[in-house]
């Protein structure tokens, strides 16, 4: 089926060597996670994955420092 309409001179080419990102990775480290005995409910895959989540825990527990007051205050 024929394009109906023209790639944009502004369209970056195709890149020939791959990104990061799709370069193939080796799967043993899932396998070896898979088959473990506990494994996480979220299993991190990847430095910048790990990065992510350990700097959303640290915001997350300098929240609950700054509110603990207010929180035990309540009691219940």
């Amino acid at each position: 089926m024929p394009r109906r309409w023209a790639r944009p001179a502004t369209w970056p080419t195709p890149c020939t060597t791959p990104s990061r990102a799709t370069r193939p990775r080796s799967p043993r480290p899932v396998a070896k996670a898979l088959a473990a005995d506990v494994t996480p409910l979220r299993l991190q895959l990847g430095a910048d994955s790990v990065e992510m989540v350990r700097a959303h825990s640290q915001r997350l527990l300098a929240d609950l420092e700054a509110w603990a007051p207010v929180a035990l205050d309540t009691g219940f």
